[in-house]
């Protein structure tokens, strides 16, 4: 059987822009050279297009606050796109994904779109002008109205008391703590909820020490500096909770160079449990964000909206789940 995917091997093209093309979407930002070859190549391998069902006349936009190069540096976002991607492969759903470029979005790429999944955070002026192309919209990792959007979000505050818990329940008293503030470009839109829960946590036991939190980016190099500096100013804590995976990576790195024993003198503890966590030496204990099932109930939940755009809005709130490895 040939799947769109052989075409976008054969092609050096991503299933999204086949699919695209042998569907005629004329809103798909690529060469007539392109469009001919997949065109070509489809014929060629003998691919027959499914028969129509209810959903696949469904087309996505999905919107990611991040650019391109943002979502590589922290890969959390793109693997709740990844999650969408995979089932709406299922559900013979057609996806159009658009990034924020030179702080913009070209939401004419997606003008025609039946639907939109909003992935991250997006200000009242982004919103409304995702509701003028349609009104059925559903948000990730942001609830910007619970009475008028349907949302996928985790339990910030519960996956960060899991590890704090963890922390005391093992007699750890000097508790550090590596984030980032939310930003698009140099502004800073959002504070950091992991760590205003991490010091409402510690103030309430007597346990908060603001000369152990660093505030940087949410990137490997961020850690790195951040964790450069506390050794450097020997203000280190005995373990740190980092506000990702690839901030946690860096700081490994830069204790790695220092020839700090881990976890003996310092102990990590990353968020989201990307892919790269469990292959790191030693392997990163962290928080499992569940961002593939994110992406899935927000495709489904975007159907049910286009299906009934009268129902209830609904907040779906995913759990998290603390994973023992061996940098604690």
């Amino acid at each position: 059987m040939v799947t769109l995917d052989k075409i976008a091997q054969a092609c050096n093209v991503s299933i999204t822009t086949v699919s695209r093309v042998l569907n005629d979407d004329q809103t798909l930002n690529v060469s007539l050279e392109t469009r001919k070859k997949v065109i070509e190549t489809a014929n060629r391998l003998g691919y027959k297009k499914k028969k129509k069902t209810n959903n696949n006349s469904l087309h996505i936009g999905v919107v990611l606050w991040y650019d391109t190069k943002q979502e590589i540096d922290d890969p959390y976002f793109m693997e709740i796109r990844h999650g969408i991607e995979k089932l709406s492969k299922e559900q013979d759903v057609y996806i159009m994904t658009i990034y924020r470029e030179n702080n913009v979005f070209n939401l004419d790429q997606i003008k025609n779109v039946d639907g939109i999944i909003a992935i991250g955070k997006f200000t009242e002026k982004e919103i409304n002008a995702f509701e003028r192309i349609t009104p059925a919209i559903v948000f990730v990792d942001s609830s910007p109205s619970k009475h008028k959007y349907d949302s996928v979000v985790i339990d910030y505050q519960d996956a960060v008391k899991q590890v704090l818990n963890y922390m005391i329940d093992n007699g750890y008293k000097n508790i550090g703590y590596l984030g980032a503030y939310e930003k698009i470009n140099d502004t800073i839109l959002f504070g950091e909820r992991r760590e205003q829960y991490f010091r409402q946590y510690l103030e309430k036991k007597d346990l908060y020490n603001p000369s152990h939190v660093h505030i940087g980016e949410f990137t490997s190099l961020s850690g790195y500096s951040l964790m450069q500096n506390a050794i450097k100013d020997n203000k280190l804590a005995d373990i740190y909770f980092c506000a990702n995976d690839s901030i946690a990576i860096g700081a490994l790195k830069a204790i790695h160079e220092a020839n700090i024993s881990i976890p003996q003198k310092i102990a990590i503890i990353g968020f989201n449990d990307i892919a790269q966590s469990q292959y790191v030496h030693p392997s990163l204990t962290t928080v499992k964000v569940e961002t593939s099932t994110m992406g899935e109930e927000a495709l489904l939940s975007l159907i049910e909206r286009i299906k009934n755009n009268n129902r209830i809005a609904i907040k779906k709130v995913i759990p998290t789940r603390f994973i023992k490895r061996q940098t604690t």
